[in-house]
């Protein structure tokens, strides 16, 4: 390998590596080609990219571990955290081989995602003279870890990286200024009719830019429902801007135009207290008010890095610029509302489907056993489940869940909750392992925020037992036929939030005259017209209250009609999902000699 070789063999190398590097211009691709070169020439088990951001000061992953990654979902290093934040900072390479007596490294991390670092190359990326990331070769597996040749020829290699992050970067801009402009052309010729605000604003801004020199500009767009300005669009501002803003009326310059309905100019903003910090290189500004018939619509702010950048005349366009957006926003916004409402409806009608279709068609039948289930959808589509799975002839997989969110995104979750659960009860028996894996893949393939919680057991009538393990979700409730309460919350997290989970299992012997109950949160979260919970004790106080003749569809329909006139009949916020067991005859009584 070039990483031993001879210096021909170094220098063959590299010019292979240029060529292969030169080759590609779209960034994810380029970072796959320098992780197959790193791990290929240093015979190493992983390579990691990580990249400057000055707005943040700190280093952002694009390849973690080999793998390609979004730098806000993993965490990012400090100036001078790290072995990466210690090269970075004093742009010095550095090569361990004996990783976890190195103070410089962050053993927290690379664990978090799953990776131990036994030895590490770290080479500063730069790019006129100003370093602009970090490579880093980790885990040499041939004997003796890296070696001082090797990250000499790992120099030469980042070196030939950061021209090709520059042509990428390049590559990337010319792209995009590509696309603005053929936009541009084709709303320029649709000004007059265009009805989305999404391309009308970037197009007035920019058709303002042809009038007002600026450095910044963003659009507000007034809610009179809960009276606040919203950042709706903005250029110039650091990174993230737009996720801090949402303004008072009355607070700050912006604010101030809206309360006042006037606009305003400051010629410094050091010295009025009206300047909200957004940028720090800003030194004057513009602000109006959009009217459309007497209302407020938003207001237009505009940003300077000189002083006393504005004049009247500049001030008089603005306004008679913002009377003309403000008729088509407010034009844009009425049609976009319509849109969003078919939109939603549309979203529910085909999230009910998928809902429907994931139900099971028939309540399992089992000898011994009365079992009937009910899901009644509220107004929204949630993500509520329940399924029947079917194992042996005398065994039965039941599984409830709930999924986070409403509407279309909870269905989809939902099919692929299930289809994941169905596959992994094909592949393994151990319930634990089966929620242990499906955790993992709904962590992969979900976002942060997005989570199910669910119960799985598997009903062994022969024995009479149900194996459980609970993930997060409402325990359901065993009634003894003794009337004795009992609450099944064996198991473990939230399934898709953590990806280390453990999930224990749990067990019940049920007993002729035993009743359990499967439920999601849709029905104890019920509420009355003043607010009040149907909770849990009403829940019980209902079954407790079942004749022991009645059969798992009646006692379906007792919950419903109690969770109902608890809500006087009225809409329902969320799914009400239930799977109703009832023991009628012990397993003993099933083999029991006839005679």
């Amino acid at each position: 390998m070039p990483a031993n070789g001879t210096v021909r063999d170094r220098e063959h190398f590299l010019i292979q590596s240029a060529a292969r590097l030169n080759e590609v211009l779209e960034r994810p691709r380029l970072l796959e080609v320098i992780r197959d070169l790193s791990c290929e020439v240093f015979e190493a088990e992983a390579c990691s990219v990580l990249l400057k951001n000055r707005s943040r000061d700190s280093l952002e992953f694009h390849l973690a571990f080999g793998q390609l990654t979004d730098p806000s979902r993993t965490p990012p290093l400090r100036h001078g955290e790290g072995l990466a934040g210690w090269v970075a900072a004093r742009e010095m390479p550095a090569l361990v081989n004996d990783a976890p007596s190195d103070a410089r490294l962050r053993p927290g991390l690379d664990q978090k995602m799953g990776f131990t670092i036994r030895s590490i190359m770290a080479v500063p990326l730069h790019r006129a003279s100003k370093v602009t990331g970090v490579l880093e070769v980790i885990n040499a597996q041939r004997a003796g870890g890296f070696t001082a040749e090797d990250l000499e020829l790992l120099e030469a290699l980042g070196n030939q990286l950061s021209v090709a992050l520059a042509n990428a970067r390049l590559y990337e801009m010319v792209r995009r200024e590509k696309r603005t402009n053929e936009l541009l052309y084709r709303v320029g010729l649709e000004l007059a009719r265009t009805l989305r605000l999404e391309e009308l604003l970037p197009l007035l801004i920019e058709l303002l830019s042809e009038m007002i020199d600026f450095d910044a500009v963003s659009i507000y767009l007034y809610h009179r429902e809960i009276g606040v300005l919203e950042w709706f669009y903005g250029h110039g501002y650091p990174d993230g801007s737009e996720d801090q803003v949402r303004l008072k009326v009355g607070q700050g310059a912006v604010g101030w135009a809206a309360k006042q309905k006037e606009p305003l100019v400051i010629p410094d903003v050091s010295k009025d207290p009206r300047y909200l910090a957004a940028r720090p290189r800003t030194r004057s500004e513009m602000t109006v008010p959009l009217m459309a018939e007497g209302e407020l619509v938003g207001v237009f702010n505009l940003e300077s890095d000189k002083p006393n950048a504005f004049l009247e005349r500049d001030l008089r366009l603005l306004s008679a610029f913002g009377n003309q957006a403000a008729i088509a926003i407010q034009r844009a916004w009425l049609h976009n509302q319509a849109i969003e409402k078919r939109r939603l409806e549309e979203e529910i009608r085909i999230a009910r489907r998928i809902q429907r279709r994931l139900l099971p068609a028939d309540n399992p039948v089992l000898r011994g056993l009365d079992i009937a289930a009910f899901n009644h959808p509220s107004l929204e589509v949630s993500g509520d489940l329940y399924d029947f799975v079917e194992i042996t002839s005398d065994q039965v997989g039941i599984v409830i869940g709930d999924v986070s969110g409403k509407g279309i995104a909870a269905g989809i979750m939902m099919a692929a909750f299930r289809a994941s659960l169905r596959a992994e009860i094909r592949n393994n028996y151990a319930i634990a392992v089966i929620l242990s894996k499906v955790n993992r893949l709904m962590w992969e393939s979900t976002e942060d925020t997005a989570f199910v919680t669910a119960v799985y057991g598997v009903l062994d009538r022969s024995r009479g037992r149900l194996t459980y393990s609970n993930a997060g979700h409402n325990p359901p409730v065993l009634i003894r036929r003794t009337g004795r309460i009992e609450w099944l919350e064996e198991g473990g997290l939230i399934l898709g939030s953590f990806p280390r989970a453990v999930y224990r299992e749990g067990f019940i012997d049920l007993q002729e005259g035993d009743l359990l109950v499967f439920y999601t949160d849709g029905i104890t979260e019920a509420l009355s017209p003043t607010g009040e919970m149907f909770g849990t004790e009403r829940l019980v106080s209902v079954l407790k209250g079942v004749p022991t003749e009645e059969n798992a569809r009646g006692i379906c329909g007792r919950i419903l009609e109690a969770v109902h006139t608890h809500c006087q009949w009225g809409q329902m916020e969320d799914d009400l999902t239930a799977v109703v067991l009832r023991v009628t005859q012990s397993p003993a009584q099933d083999d029991a000699p006839d005679g």
